[in-house]
């Protein structure tokens, strides 16, 4: 991966892939039940309050650009437009932290 670090109070994450189970056992793909909002703070800017490998939950259709082999492209389509799963997010479309 190159390099990236982000500006001001934005965050560089990585989407944590959740596996979801019906209660009868059954695997539900992300596809059927939407993108998750869950990640991994993978590197932050100089103004952000929250630390680099925090968990985050982040607003899915706030997302500025996302990480493609190395190169940031835009993300107007978000969620991820189907690109990767890293991105970069401004702090303030950070929900919560998960502990």
């Amino acid at each position: 991966m190159v390099n990236v670090r982000p500006l001001g109070a934005d965050l560089l994450c990585q989407v944590i892939e959740s596996v979801r189970k019906s209660p009868g056992g059954i695997i539900i793909p992300d596809t059927a039940s939407g993108r998750p909002n869950k990640a991994t703070v993978l590197a932050v800017g100089r103004d952000a309050t929250i630390d680099k490998g925090a968990t985050v939950i982040f607003d899915a259709y706030a997302i500025k650009s996302v990480l493609a082999d190395g190169a940031l492209a835009n993300a107007q389509n978000s969620p991820y437009a189907g690109f990767g799963d890293k991105f970069v997010i401004a702090e303030e479309h950070i929900f919560a932290l998960v502990e």
